[in-house]
């Protein structure tokens, strides 16, 4: 029987299960992926709408173009600010990957910096937002106006973290260095338009099994 058993398992996998990598349907007949056999997919967040937190007006709307301008003289004080909730079929244990797209003009990089904190429903409030640098773009700068995209890393789940948890954003350009991330200060010249922001999440189901619960 046991033998029957494990034969009847192998064959609701269908992959490399002796690798780890394969789909599994479980006993509630729930597909489920597994090592290599997750996908990445867009939790996307449009920078036009968002809340712009600038006092100086040193981001501002570009109606015509559909961006976020961020001046040269914009620095920490001034960011976008967006709350991500990620979705459902998130696989929990993986770190998730933000990045920003751009309109690039010049060749240099903008001193893009991200503050993020992760909020887990039913626990304390997280207070402190940790800084991620990105001024290493995905392209090659070669004239005119490209689009590129800068990747800030990974981000990696707080413990526990569930589903519907909230990953809240600050998109800053910190022309002046006051983070102290960056090897100086901004060395782009003049306004630059970002089209989008959005983060990458690895997925292994196809939603939660209960609303609330994985």
């Amino acid at each position: 029987m046991a033998f029957i058993l494990s034969k009847l398992r192998e064959a609701l996998r269908m992959g490399n299960s002796d690798a780890g990598n394969y789909t599994e349907v479980e006993t509630d007949g729930t597909l489920v992926a597994r090592g290599e056999a997750t996908c990445w997919r867009d939790e996307l967040q449009s920078l036009v709408g968002q809340r712009l937190f600038s006092s100086a007006g040193r981001i501002d709307y570009n109606y015509t173009e559909g961006t976020v301008d961020f001046d040269s003289n914009a620095n920490e004080d001034d960011y976008v600010l967006m709350n991500v909730q990620i979705n459902h079929d998130w696989d929990e244990v993986t770190g998730v990957r933000p990045h920003i797209h751009w309109f690039q003009s010049e060749d240099a990089t903008p001193n893009w910096l991200m503050q993020h904190r992760w909020q887990r429903n039913g626990e304390a409030k997280v207070t402190a937002w940790t800084d991620v640098p990105c001024n290493n773009p995905a392209f090659t700068y070669t004239s005119g106006t490209i689009i590129n995209i800068c990747n800030f890393g990974s981000i990696t789940p707080p413990e526990d973290v569930g589903t519907s948890s909230i990953l809240q954003i600050r998109l800053i350009r910190d022309t002046s260095n006051d983070s102290g991330e960056f090897a100086g200060a901004d060395p782009y010249t003049g306004t630059v338009p970002a089209i989008n922001f959005d983060v990458h999440i690895p997925v292994d189901m196809l939603g939660s099994r209960q609303e609330f619960i994985k």
